[in-house]
């Protein structure tokens, strides 16, 4: 009876099925202010459901069309799942083809990572958490995201480390910006804050077009220009950088940032509340 619905007809429901949904992709961390939990706790499953794969074997035909939106958005947040996936891949190089966003936990990135990476060339969005255990191989992580040329960057930090802290993984993502030509939007967590060394970074990717950030973040950093000069007044000087997203609904809160504060006018000008098109799109 399956085999009766219309291919066109199939995939639109295993779309609905199987696909991971973009707000699901991107966790509550990247949720709007009025929805964020604090602290932003954000547990990574392979899966939304880890039933979901069942309806791959219901027939041969939904195998073929259900397995590339299977494996559209990937997670892997244990080794286990990093080595499961590698060896997927390996067996069926076509599904390293369908895989368009990547989130990463605190994971090794070693040959089976690499491996999978280099089969997936089709990555366009890539979610990185920063707070991932110290003692990574900043060679092994370099080799590993350089293989990927991501348009959309996702950030996770829930530390607030000092602002000349910059450890391993921090060092290491630089060197990986530099490389990364096609990125033209970067988000980063609702509390994920600016430090100077990455707030550098930001104002020399020649691509970046879009950066996306909380409400908290962007309201300390706005009220930090009050005394020294926020983070941001040094990224507006990238001429490629055309807005600045606020994730809140309120757009009074943009106003209220704004005012009595005319050192930040060039921030004012790229600064706007994000749309929910826009954020899980």
């Amino acid at each position: 009876m399956a085999n009766r619905v219309p291919e066109e007809i199939l995939r639109e429901i295993l779309v609905q099925l199987l696909v991971i949904s973009a707000e699901a992709f991107s966790g509550p961390c990247f949720a709007m202010y009025e929805d964020a939990p604090y602290p932003s706790s954000s547990p990574l499953s392979s899966r939304l459901s880890s039933k979901s794969s069942l309806l791959l074997l219901v027939c041969k035909q939904w195998l073929r069309i259900g397995s590339p939106l299977f494996y559209e958005a990937v997670v892997l947040s244990t080794t286990s799942q990093v080595q499961t996936l590698a060896t997927t891949v390996h067996s069926m190089p076509s599904l390293g083809l369908a895989i368009k966003r990547l989130r990463l936990g605190d994971v090794s990135y070693d040959r089976d990572l690499h491996s999978i990476v280099e089969l997936a060339p089709n990555i366009h969005t890539l979610s990185l958490s920063m707070d991932i255990a110290c003692g990574r191989s900043i060679s092994s992580f370099c080799s590993t995201l350089s293989k990927i040329h991501p348009v959309r960057l996702m950030l996770k930090s829930e530390k607030k480390p000092r602002d000349t802290d910059v450890g391993e993984v921090e060092r290491a993502l630089v060197l990986c910006l530099a490389q990364w030509t096609s990125l033209t939007r970067v988000d980063l967590s609702n509390w994920f804050y600016l430090k100077s060394w990455f707030a550098d970074v930001l104002r020399q990717i020649p691509s970046l077009q879009c950066l996306s950030m909380g409400y908290m973040p962007i309201w300390h950093d706005m009220e930090y220009c009050r005394l020294e000069g926020g983070q941001l007044l040094s990224v507006v000087q990238n001429p490629a950088l055309r807005s600045i997203l606020c994730r809140s609904r309120n757009a009074k809160n943009i106003e209220w940032m704004g005012k009595d504060r005319p050192q930040c006018a060039e921030v004012m000008k790229l600064l706007r509340i994000e749309n929910h098109h826009e954020l899980y799109h």
